[in-house]
């Protein structure tokens, strides 16, 4: 009987103890689904593909920006790290193909970027993806 009683409190610890996890510094949680979806269409010029007829001079034109906010909604953010000088981020998609590809097939971009001091970013001073 006792040993019955020192294995069950012993699993209900175990039990414990496992739900008690930190969170991750790189938990994309730390940002609002607003803020997440902000800082996919800031840098979806750079993360993204080109629209037909566009090169790297003219992507940023105002002409580009349905289409950008269209390709920012297929990508998500994955992890999310801020120091004191720059913001780091994963952002992915899932991969293109004839079949759609479980979630270990995506296509990821990483990226490192300074923003300027706004609550929602705008023109990116610096970005290394």
């Amino acid at each position: 009987m006792l040993n019955v009683r020192t294995l069950v409190l012993f699993l209900s610890l175990v039990g414990l103890f496992s739900q008690c996890k930190p969170s991750s510094p790189y938990s994309p949680e730390q940002l609002s689904s607003r803020e997440q979806h902000s800082l996919l269409l800031s840098s979806i010029r750079y993360l993204g593909h080109l629209p037909k007829k566009a090169n790297h001079d003219t992507k940023f034109q105002p002409v580009y920006d349905t289409y950008y906010s269209q390709l920012a909604l297929d990508y998500t953010v994955e992890a999310y790290f801020q120091d004191d000088t720059y913001e780091y981020f994963l952002a992915s998609r899932i991969a293109p193909s004839l079949k759609v590809k479980k979630s270990r097939h995506r296509s990821e971009n990483s990226a490192k970027c300074r923003w300027p001091a706004s609550p929602l970013r705008g023109s990116i001073p610096y970005l290394e993806v």
